[in-house]
């Protein structure tokens, strides 16, 4: 008897983009998904570490944890976020206005 095979939950978009930045690991990259995970929960203020001659980000947590209430992210997926806040302004096509302008083609104007 074969066991059931669990379905696998896909990940979220935000998963994707810090799974990829761990994949091209280096100290920038790091310290940034740090930073940003940890900002999920409590905020924290980012610093680049350059002026020190160091390479990465600084992450620095208020001095007093109910300084700021806590952070209130928006429920909505960030797929819709991207929709709604791009709605008509998305190069979506080879022969949009924006894209024939900037790449310098003619535009259809009838």
């Amino acid at each position: 008897m074969k066991a059931k095979a669990k379905k696998r939950k896909e990940p979220d978009a935000r998963y994707e983009a810090f799974r990829a930045q761990w994949e091209r690991a280096n100290p920038w990259n790091m310290t940034a998904v740090q930073a940003c995970l940890m900002g999920r929960t409590q905020w924290v203020q980012v610093e680049s570490r350059k002026a020190d001659g160091a390479e990465g980000y600084k992450i620095d947590h208020a001095r007093d944890p109910d300084a700021f209430p806590a952070p209130n992210w928006p429920k909505r997926t960030l797929n819709d976020l991207v929709t709604v806040t791009f709605n008509g302004r998305m190069i979506d096509r080879h022969d949009h206005p924006a894209l024939l302008r900037l790449v310098g083609a003619k535009q259809n104007l009838t």
